[in-house]
């Protein structure tokens, strides 16, 4: 067998530092434009659950979801649209503090971009890696009551919650521990962060093959309650799309709810046990609602396009939820608190997630619409009006891709009518002899025009139609 050579005294030498460099380097290249790290993630974890007997088909072609449908709206011919927003004045100005857990945004770098997204990718992970050690070296400090009683208590509550879930669900814990191990390179994958996710991997594991990245598996000190803690959990795993780790905080998350109140109820007097019960209970319900949201985005980040949303989305801070009531509409975007909120009839089924793939291009186009005091009435409403037709459009070619995969998602009459203008004005181009590049950026110009003449016209829920709601809103905030 093979064995290294070592010479006890003697360091490594400058040649062997730049081999090794060479090495890494080479790596990162390779699994760059093979596309290796795109796959990691996704192939682990379905291994994963095809051995605990949790995914369908593992030994053949997989089987897709069915779709849901679009809602009924005001026209059961034609269904609804996303409800126009309506404004009394000028669109809010919105400044909004992102998540810290949230994807980092990429320096921009011109002719360098991958250059630069190797270098950001790489620093990351080794500030994350050193991070991640200072706390496991603080959690197991914390193990031998190196620490307050608060965090004491909650560090071997952390250790006993790990083993209880290693013996009862140890594919779920071996989850838990590759996610933990991947999380950033997870993390930028599924924001479509591609060479930043490649040099996080090749950082991770040279860092793990020196103990460096194991370093991610030592307990952690408690950062906040139980519930908090697992609802913090739910809801990171929920906008990177990660679906059974959203479903696993939020099991964790409903039974530290169900702990507490047992507690609270065996102490009526303890003031403390009262209100961390009412915590954690807020923070179980908080954690369950979460789950639809989870399942939508793990269906928008299936293709590149949903990864590139779903990027957009946390950049913005953008927060999701489901509702009971959405107006009559499947869905619906809100500046004043930068929230899409979706018609929660839907949340089984794949349609959310091409709601959000619409209501995302309002979210991250709405600062640049001109706003009442900007423009007249016509162009407001001309304006207004096209950014609902790129929202549908956003939608339909999302929903494409979806088709693509062979989810069964139903072909609205509206899309329909939008395929109709786009292949009419597509052979028009071809006609003009222009190339197939051209051809197709001015035939979906002409059909989002199409469309927008069409949506001007068309109900909204509530009554009227979207020119009469942006023309009133206008009317109101001028005074016209």
């Amino acid at each position: 067998m093979l064995r290294r050579i070592h010479v006890p005294d003697r360091g490594a030498s400058f040649t062997e530092y730049a081999a090794v460099l060479l090495l890494v380097a080479a790596i990162l290249i390779g699994v760059s434009t093979t596309g290796l790290h795109t796959r990691v993630a996704g192939t682990i974890s379905y291994a994963l659950d095809c051995v605990a007997g949790k995914a369908d088909n593992c030994g053949g072609p997989r089987v897709t979801d069915q779709a849901g449908k679009p809602s009924p709206g005001s026209d059961p011919e034609t269904g609804s649209t996303p409800s126009a927003p309506t404004t009394s004045g000028d669109p809010p100005t919105q400044y909004f503090d992102v998540d810290n857990d949230g994807p980092r945004r990429s320096y921009e770098c011109g002719a360098w971009q991958r250059v630069c997204d190797w270098g950001q990718g790489a620093a990351s992970e080794a500030n994350d890696i050193v991070v991640d050690t200072w706390d496991g070296i603080q959690g197991t400090a914390c193990l031998v009551h190196i620490c307050n009683n608060e965090e004491f208590r909650g560090t071997w509550g952390g250790v006993r919650d790990s083993f209880v879930t290693t013996v009862t669900d140890p594919w779920g814990a071996a989850q838990d521990a590759y996610e933990s191990w991947a999380d950033g390179p997870i993390e930028d994958h599924n924001n479509a962060y591609d060479d930043r996710s490649t040099a996080r991997t090749v950082v991770l594991g040279a860092a793990s093959i020196f103990g460096l990245g194991l370093t991610r598996f030592l307990p952690t000190k408690p950062k906040s309650g139980t519930g908090q803690t697992h609802l913090n959990g739910t809801r990171t795993a929920a906008n990177n799309g990660n679906l059974r780790a959203a479903e696993r905080h939020a099991d964790r998350a409903e039974e530290a709810a169900q702990d507490s109140e047992r507690a609270a109820e065996a102490n009526p007097d303890d003031y403390d046990l009262q209100e961390q019960a009412e915590q954690d209970r807020r923070a179980a319900d908080d954690a369950a609602a979460l789950i639809p949201v989870a399942r939508a985005r793990e269906l928008l980040i299936s293709t590149p396009n949903g990864r590139r949303i779903n990027r957009e989305l946390n950049e913005l801070g953008v927060e999701i939820e489901f509702v009971d009531d959405a107006g009559g509409a499947d869905g619906f975007y809100r500046s004043s608190d930068n929230t899409i909120r979706i018609n929660s009839e839907f949340a089984d089924t794949p349609w959310p997630a091409v709601v959000i793939a619409h209501e995302a291009h309002h979210a991250t186009n709405h600062s640049s619409l001109p706003t009442v005091h900007e423009a007249s009435r016509e162009e407001f409403t001309t304006a207004w009006l096209r950014d609902e037709a790129e929202a549908q459009a956003a939608g339909y070619a999302f929903a494409d891709e979806l088709r693509a995969q062979g989810r069964r998602i139903p072909e609205t009459p509206q899309e329909s009518m939008y395929v109709s203008l786009y292949e009419e004005a597509l052979e028009r181009s071809r006609d003009d002899g222009l190339s197939n590049e051209q051809a197709r950026a001015r035939a979906e110009e002409e059909a989002v025009d199409g469309m927008a003449e069409y949506i001007g016209d068309a109900p909204v829920p509530g009554g009227g139609t979207y020119r009469d709601q942006f023309e009133e809103s206008w009317d109101l905030a001028r005074g016209d």
